[in-house]
């Protein structure tokens, strides 16, 4: 912006006022107002014609140290250097009332400019949930303002351009510009203002750079830069306070897209949820099996969100001796992991209907999954098969927890044999164990959610614990056992969430003939 003149900060009716109002005090003068440029724009006094002749006393007229002209006064007497700083003051005081006026006036000009520019940008956004056309749409209502023939607006990264303005070899210059000039401006102060000018060589395409951080309560969204050509004018203080406020504006909208964004995927992730939660559900057993001498009970409580834990008991097809028992756990959430817990609990039924080798069941559902039904989900399993009259028990784990048998007497013995997680690898290796059940013993089957159940302040159950319980509960029925560990382990929890779903299964053989207690 060009300097004001005199010319134009104090009026001709005024300035003749001000030299009328100082001839009073000295008729016989001659007073004349000369602009820096020797332009004279007000004389009068009868004194006029002794000025020319170097008689006059002179007295500068300036306005925060720039000079704006000059007051001379001839033919006073004594009274005129007094009178000449009169007026000279007097003209000071009109020139930075007007110059006052006219910077209020430009401000009043910059933040309408700025309030229209807002309120432009703001019905455009609408409500985008696209961070690329929200930058696009910044950059393009702001580059004329601006005088910007280049523009590109940068995610968090410095480096991923969101959008450009301009031609796209000067976009991909000003961007390899910005982006070191930025992080340097941020490490030198974090909190540093919304925007600045960033200076590089005189040289190079972009003399000047104007730079603003997009930022919010929440943190930083990305960075906008704009450039002039070399021969422009500079960015002025108003170009800097308008490209903060549209980067303001812009910040608030990638934000809020991203939570919008956030929100949507959370609602499909919520459904997937429930989906899986019913298709789980639904494979649970609602009865078991009635199994002469046994006692069979269960439990199982579902974490906030859902887990991939299963049991079931089932007799082997065409040998109604035989029971098979599953505890398992899937990796995963929502629908791909219900999918993969209804095909691992139909593939261990089938493969158990055709022999009595858990290890084997377990290594044909194994190769099912990974050769013809590649999920990138695995699954860990307990499964043991038991022969009820004699109380016979063989049982194959596929990288599960350890399986405890409960004797009638107190002794705890752990059963966990070795074998590798469903899916992941062509051969699991599992390896059997055989183990008898006599009157009063409880075969135990958990998933990890008993153990690693955690306390408000993030301590663990623990499987000393746990099986600290089991030998306290010796000699009680399978369903007073179910009930006293899942009393426990909600009692460690105490308020906090369940991280896991936590499930148990507990087969025992009766003292005289039971019935059965399902969960």
């Amino acid at each position: 912006m060009a300097a004001p003149t005199l010319a134009r900060l104090v009026e001709p009716e005024a300035a003749a006022a001000l030299i009328d109002a100082a001839l009073e005090l000295a008729p016989e003068a001659g007073i004349r107002l000369i602009a820096v440029d020797g332009h004279v724009l007000a004389a009068r006094g009868a004194g006029l014609g002794e000025i020319a002749d170097d008689g006059a006393v002179r007295e500068r007229i300036a306005v925060d140290g720039a000079v704006l002209g000059a007051i001379e006064v001839a033919a006073a007497g004594p009274a005129g250097p007094a009178v000449a700083r009169f007026v000279a003051r007097a003209v000071e005081m009109t020139a930075a009332e007007a110059i006052r006026r006219r910077a209020v006036g430009a401000a009043a000009i910059v933040d309408l400019r700025e309030l229209a520019l807002l309120s432009r940008l703001s019905a455009m956004l609408g409500d985008s949930v696209d961070p690329t056309a929200i930058a696009g749409c910044t950059l393009a209502t702001v580059s004329r303002p601006l005088g910007a023939t280049v523009g590109v607006v940068l995610g968090p990264d410095d480096r991923t351009p969101l959008a450009s303005a301009g031609d796209p070899a000067d976009s991909t210059r000003l961007a390899a510009a910005a982006a070191p000039a930025i992080r340097r401006l941020r490490a030198e102060d974090p909190a540093a203002g919304l925007c600045a000018d960033i200076e590089t060589s005189p040289d190079g395409p972009f003399p000047a750079l104007l730079v603003a951080f997009l930022r919010t309560a929440r943190g930083e969204q990305g960075t906008i830069a704009v450039a002039r050509p070399p021969e422009s004018r500079p960015f002025s203080s108003g170009d800097r306070q308008l490209l903060a406020a549209v980067a303001g504006q812009a910040a608030v909208a990638i934000e809020r897209a991203g939570l919008q964004r956030q929100i949507a995927d959370r609602r499909v992730l919520d459904h997937e949820l429930e989906i899986g939660r019913r298709i789980q559900l639904s494979l649970m057993p609602r009865r078991f099996p009635d199994v002469p001498g046994w006692e069979i009970a269960s439990a199982y409580e579902p974490a906030r969100e859902v887990g991939g834990d299963f049991y079931d008991v089932f007799r082997l097809r065409g040998r109604p001796t035989l029971v098979g028992l599953v505890v398992a756990d899937v990796t995963g959430k929502g629908i791909p992991a219900a999918i993969l817990m209804a095909d691992s609990r139909a593939l261990i039924h089938a493969a158990a209907d055709h022999g009595d080798d858990p290890a084997d069941t377990l290594a044909v559902v194994n190769r099912i999954l990974v050769e013809e039904r590649a999920s990138g989900l695995f699954l860990t399993v307990a499964h043991a098969v038991l022969d009820a009259p004699s109380g016979r028990l063989r049982m194959a784990s596929a990288g599960h927890d350890a399986v405890h048998v409960l004797r009638a007497g107190g002794a705890l013995e752990v059963l966990d044999p070795p074998g590798r997680l469903i899916g992941m690898t062509a051969d699991i290796m599992a390896t059997p164990v055989d183990v008898e059940l006599r009157p009063g013993d409880a075969w135990i089957g958990h998933t990890d959610g008993v153990t690693e159940a955690r306390e408000p302040t993030g301590g663990f159950y623990g499987e000393e614990r746990f099986r600290d319980l089991l030998v306290s509960l010796a000699g009680q029925s399978a369903g007073a056992i179910v009930a006293a560990v899942m009393t426990d382990v909600a009692s460690f929890r105490g308020v906090a969430e369940p991280f896991d779903d936590v499930t148990l299964l507990v087969v025992r053989r009766a003292v005289a003939a039971g019935g059965i207690e399902p969960g």
